[in-house]
């Protein structure tokens, strides 16, 4: 299980700004421009989990912008192959996006995404 520590305070404060313009607002190109921004603060250690929702998060940017190509790459290198696979579906590449989940049988035989098949 992720713990959440009283250190990641600053970067759950900050990171309320681009999830908001993404989810509310919907404006991808601004949470995105917002995203680069933190490599930019010193002040906010990036944990792990700060780390994982920053990629996510700017995963689902491309996704909403329709760049499949960026949102694939960003979810599959930040461990996220389901959502990889599924931006290469939605980019029309259908043979990456099988393959992607047929990994995912294999290695994990119940995963709820299964369904899909």
């Amino acid at each position: 299980p992720t713990v959440v520590k009283p250190a990641d305070a600053a970067f759950f404060a900050w990171f309320d700004i681009p999830r908001r313009l993404l989810l509310v607002e919907r404006d991808p190109m601004k949470a995105l421009l917002k995203l680069t921004e933190l490599d930019a603060v010193p002040d906010i250690a990036m944990s792990p989990l700060g780390t994982r929702l920053k990629n996510e998060l700017t995963g689902y940017c491309y996704l909403q912008l329709k760049q499949y190509e960026q949102a694939a790459s960003v979810f599959y290198h930040a461990g996220l192959p389901y959502l990889g696979g599924y931006a290469f579906l939605m980019g029309g590449r259908l043979e990456e996006a099988r393959q992607v989940w047929s990994l995912l049988v294999e290695k994990n035989p119940n995963h709820w995404a299964l369904s899909l098949y």
